[in-house]
């Protein structure tokens, strides 16, 4: 069963450039400096995991009518699981976006504190890059999930390797990106670059790990493949 249909698909596509065009009218007209652009795809990757808890909490919550027949007690586990692991990979990244820019002069430290990551959010452009970018995940929630009914497709199991397969991509852009606007004259084409790339992710022009489709065709042939007690 493909859970994507073409409407949905039409409907992303333009989402998704619309996203990129507002985040590249940001850039030119000096609301966001190349750091903010950077620095904001970086804090979408949190957005990314609260929006994944919401939808692993709607799957638990409709149980009844989901195909998604995990013991129940396996499905709660699953999302604090989901936190940790996540959370570690957030962690992970934010060492080498603070490392990269604690260099940049605006007053980010090196280690991922609570605190560094306030500071972050509130360099001038990140608040306006984070809304652009958090009002186009949730659309995208509510066009791919809500609408579509996902939430009575997808099991929790499934929902968990979920945002990996948009964010890994991006995120190795992201880190790259911060090494080359500390090279003088390189932010704006790499923030730019940036931009082109996070779009060609989201409409599935680069497409190296597997979608929806495919982690749920995983997931049923194991379970095929699970030996009964």
């Amino acid at each position: 069963m493909q859970l994507t249909t073409l409407p949905a698909q039409k409907n992303n596509l333009v989402i998704s450039i619309i996203n990129a065009l507002v985040i590249l009218a940001l850039l030119i007209t000096n609301i966001a400096s190349p750091v903010a652009i950077v620095l904001g795809y970086f804090f979408e990757t949190i957005i990314i995991g609260i929006l994944n808890v919401v939808k692993m909490i709607l799957v638990i919550g409709n149980r009844k009518n989901s195909n998604d027949k995990e013991p129940l007690a396996l499905q709660l586990i699953l999302i604090p699981f989901f936190m940790f692991h996540y959370g570690f990979f957030i962690f992970v990244q934010s060492v080498f976006v603070f490392l990269f820019f604690s260099k940049s002069g605006m007053g980010i430290e090196s280690f991922p504190s609570i605190n560094n990551f306030i500071h972050a959010f509130r360099i001038e452009g990140i608040p306006e890059v984070v809304l652009v970018l958090a009002i186009t995940n949730v659309i995208y929630f509510f066009t791919d999930f809500i609408k579509k009914k996902s939430y009575l497709n997808l099991p929790v199991m499934v929902l968990m390797f979920q945002p990996y397969t948009r964010i890994v991509i991006q995120q190795l852009v992201v880190i790259i990106s911060g090494f080359f606007i500390l090279v003088k004259n390189t932010g704006w084409i790499a923030a730019v670059l940036l931009i082109i790339i996070k779009l060609l992710v989201d409409i599935r022009v680069i497409k190296v790990l597997p979608g929806d489709d495919q982690l749920l065709e995983k997931y049923r042939e194991q379970q095929k493949n699970r030996p009964s007690w």
